[in-house]
């Protein structure tokens, strides 16, 4: 049922200070265009909403990903 249960998130890059707003990780993965596995998104997604945040090396890039409590500009 976790995995049911949909937040939003944010994700910021390593060396950046600002983070962009998702209504979720599959909505980060469309835009952009990781093309994350199903597995992988599940399992950031369960560490954000237990953990409150995850880090991913993406394509060489390492991503951190946080719990968004608030509305969404």
């Amino acid at each position: 049922m976790l995995d049911r249960v949909r937040c939003q998130i944010q994700v910021r890059a390593a060396g950046t200070r600002k983070a962009q707003t998702f209504k979720g990780i599959d909505e980060a993965n469309r835009t952009y265009g990781w093309d994350l596995t199903a597995h992988s998104r599940k399992t950031i997604r369960r560490t954000v909403k237990v953990e409150g945040a995850a880090s991913a090396e993406i394509e060489g890039t390492t991503y951190t990903f946080t719990r968004f409590e608030g509305s969404a500009a």
